[in-house]
């Protein structure tokens, strides 16, 4: 009893597909899809069970959103899970508070953008070569920070939780502690070596000599 009145009881969050049947079942959630996207294509052709599962308790009326945005705002009315790509999700929270979301911690399908060419085209490797540049030196993963960053609201810049310790933090205390111990080390073989040359300059003396 006390520890139930003292740890605060939470929602369980959705963090997988399986999550958000279960939601759907036993808390009467709804799942918003973007009508007509290929998220709800996805849902609705796919073969794997889970989809067709979910897919088959979707309500057209409640849960289908002609945008992105839409979407979005189902999710503040509570009861909803919007189903859509991360980043554009993302830079839409931020916009609008991003504390006011949780994203899934699981991604279920992965999702790619292209630049089409017609056949033959002289573009095609001058694309590939930029694009693939980009990807190895991280310029994308850098360019979507900085995006997220820019939609960030001042008031979610502020409350963000601090950044957990990690090895790059400790590794200042480590390089003091190996110094401290290697200076330690050093100090007791000077000690040894000094108490060493006393007691060898103490036996050879004339006083401690036999008579």
């Amino acid at each position: 009893m006390i520890s139930m009145l003292a740890v605060p009881a939470y929602e369980k969050p959705i963090d997988s597909l399986y999550d958000l049947l279960e939601a759907i079942i036993k808390r009467h959630f709804i799942t918003v899809l973007g009508c007509g996207s290929n998220n709800e294509f996805i849902y609705s052709t796919t073969d794997q069970k889970i989809y067709r599962d979910i897919y088959a308790r979707f309500d057209h009326s409640k849960g289908c959103v002609s945008n992105w945005n839409d979407g979005m705002d189902k999710v503040l009315l509570g009861g909803h899970v919007f189903s859509n790509n991360r980043l554009g999700s993302e830079v839409r929270a931020n916009l609008k508070g991003r504390s006011k979301f949780h994203f899934a911690e699981h991604e279920f399908y992965a999702h790619g953008y292209s630049i089409a060419c017609p056949n033959g085209s002289p573009y095609k490797t001058a694309f590939e070569e930029v694009l693939i540049w980009e990807m190895s030196c991280g310029l994308v993963q850098k360019f979507t920070k900085d995006e997220l960053d820019k939609a960030r609201r001042p008031e979610d810049a502020e409350s963000q939780d601090p950044e957990p310790i990690g090895i790059q933090h400790l590794q200042a205390a480590f390089f003091l502690v190996a110094i401290g111990n290697a200076f330690a080390t050093l100090l007791l073989v000077l000690e040894k070596l000094a108490h060493w040359k006393g007691s060898r300059s103490t036996k050879r003396s004339p006083g401690n000599s036999d008579k």
